[in-house]
């Protein structure tokens, strides 16, 4: 009687080892058939900057890939020198880029995505490919025609 139950233990143990077998490979199976659930947190998107002087000339232009979520103004600052001011909870106020100021009556004028922008460059977060453009534009509240 006792080598029947000790046979019914020995098959039961070798079941679950068989069928625990089936299971892990089942989910490496999933994981190599559906091969987006391993790409979500390695999306990347891509962050273009480009630089315009007062004739509308390009003169900066790189494109780079980022995580999204990415704050706009810290993707500029890795590929670019950016002089500006903080304004602590209203942003940063961007004076000049790669040593290039506007000079008297004009200023960096900030698009997004060819769209002028309502917000500035610390307010935007890049979730998507996006186009960020600084072009030289001049300021028609000094009076300067």
């Amino acid at each position: 009687m006792r080598s029947k139950y000790d046979a019914f233990l020995l098959f039961g143990f070798a079941l679950i080892l068989l069928l625990s077998g089936c299971t892990q490979t089942l989910q490496e199976q999933t994981i190599i058939e559906n091969p987006l659930q391993e790409q979500e947190w390695e999306e990347t998107v891509t962050f273009t900057l480009r630089l315009f002087d007062k004739e509308e000339q390009l003169i900066f232009d790189k494109s780079y890939e980022i995580e999204p979520g990415t704050n706009a103004f810290e993707a500029m600052l890795e590929i670019v020198e950016v002089d500006y001011d903080d304004y602590g909870s209203l942003g940063a106020f961007v004076k000049g880029i790669n040593r290039i100021e506007p000079e008297q009556g004009y200023y960096l004028a900030l698009y997004v995505d060819s769209v002028y922008a309502n917000k500035g460059i610390s307010s935007h977060s890049i979730e998507k490919d996006t186009l960020i453009e600084w072009k030289i534009e001049k300021n028609e509240s000094f009076g300067n025609n």
